[in-house]
């Protein structure tokens, strides 16, 4: 199941970033974008909006907080109306 395999690889990220490992948990974090995962796409957003562990990139914010608040996700569906 694509869900079940998207919070796990979130999870993992989650995992990898307490323990100091940004490389994969940014590289678990896109995964579990590109899989569906609602959450990931937040934090991939927030990453990519701040240039957290990657570079800024404001225009790719977008796509991925759309598409997180389009799957109900309510805090990019809140920060998305901030932004516009």
């Amino acid at each position: 199941d694509m869900a079940l395999e998207a919070k796990k690889e979130f999870e993992a990220a989650k995992q990898a970033r307490i323990e100091g490992d940004f490389r994969s948990s940014m590289s678990l974090l896109v995964r579990a974008s590109e899989m569906g995962s609602a959450e990931a796409q937040f934090e991939y957003a927030w990453a990519l909006e701040f240039g957290y562990g990657l570079e800024k990139s404001m225009e790719q914010a977008m796509v991925w907080y759309e598409r997180s608040a389009l799957s109900g996700f309510a805090p990019s569906m809140a920060h998305l109306s901030e932004l516009k």
